[in-house]
């Protein structure tokens, strides 16, 4: 007898497709028939976290340029340098 599908027990279809569109759906935070704004608000923590990321990469990035601009290339590469030797 060949081995089943996938390492699944067998080949029957799965009971009930998932629905994939939010990853809380799967826990009943949304119901499948749930409309649009059920969706939106599952994704606040996932959207807060992606703008909270966005900010802290842009205040990393006004910083490494202020440090560029008032001690010029030379140490803003070796602080560069250090911080990189030191994450390692």
């Amino acid at each position: 007898m060949p081995a089943p599908p996938f390492g699944r027990p067998s080949a029957q279809p799965l009971a009930q497709p998932v629905d994939r569109t939010s990853p809380r759906t799967a826990h009943g935070a949304a119901a499948p028939g749930a409309g649009r704004r059920a969706r939106w608000r599952d994704d606040v923590p996932r959207r807060a976290a992606t703008w909270l990321l966005a900010a802290a990469g842009l205040v990393l990035l006004g910083a490494a340029i202020g440090l560029w601009a008032r001690h010029g290339a030379a140490v803003f590469f070796d602080l560069m340098a250090a911080g990189f030797a030191y994450c390692i």
